[in-house]
């Protein structure tokens, strides 16, 4: 489908432009509606205007392109946080380590909920392998769940990181922390 606000391609089974945020489908943007499905397939179809009853074989994203994008976000961070910490360290020493890890910490905290739950749908990393977050009913994640989603990680540490690696066996690709919150990573 096209968004007739922008003229974007709206991504397989979204009822929303991640462009510029219209609802496709509304009576103010019009969508147009893609090919018709071959037969004998489901398809994203629209029944109260805001989510799809039933999305046949969303492209998820799989385990090794969700880990190329952790590591491109693990490098932001990380000249981030050496940043911040070489920064207080040298205006307050000591205190000032303690203070620019404590930053760098809550920096990482937010760092996915804020860019998941804004205009991208993913964090940089997601965004430059063309992945994006989505909740299970393929809808944006509002900041709260974005949050919670980022939170639930830690879970993986208790598995000895074999949370994220269910990535690569679940039919949906999702690590444990994204069958917690309820959501899924697809590709653009």
């Amino acid at each position: 489908m096209i968004c007739q606000n922008c003229n974007k391609e709206l991504p397989k089974g979204w009822l929303f432009c991640p462009t510029c945020r219209a609802k496709s489908g509304g009576p103010s943007t019009p969508a147009v509606p893609a090919p018709k499905p071959p037969p004998n397939s489901t398809h994203v179809s629209q029944t109260s205007g805001n989510t799809p009853s039933q999305s046949s074989s969303p492209n998820y994203a799989g385990f090794w392109v969700r880990t190329l994008a952790l590591l491109v976000d693990s490098i932001i961070l990380w000249a981030v946080s050496a940043t911040l910490w070489l920064f207080f360290t040298f205006a307050a020493g000591e205190v000032g380590t303690l203070i620019g890890i404590a930053i760098s910490a809550v920096i990482s905290l937010f760092y996915e909920a804020y860019f998941t739950s804004r205009d991208w749908y993913a964090t940089p990393g997601k965004r430059a392998l063309k992945i994006w977050v989505a909740d299970t009913n393929l809808q944006p994640l509002g900041f709260g769940l974005a949050m919670g989603r980022s939170l639930l990680k830690i879970a993986n540490l208790f598995t000895f990181g074999l949370g994220y690696l269910m990535v690569a066996f679940t039919d949906k690709k999702q690590g444990l922390h994204d069958f917690m919150a309820r959501t899924v990573v697809l590709r653009r």
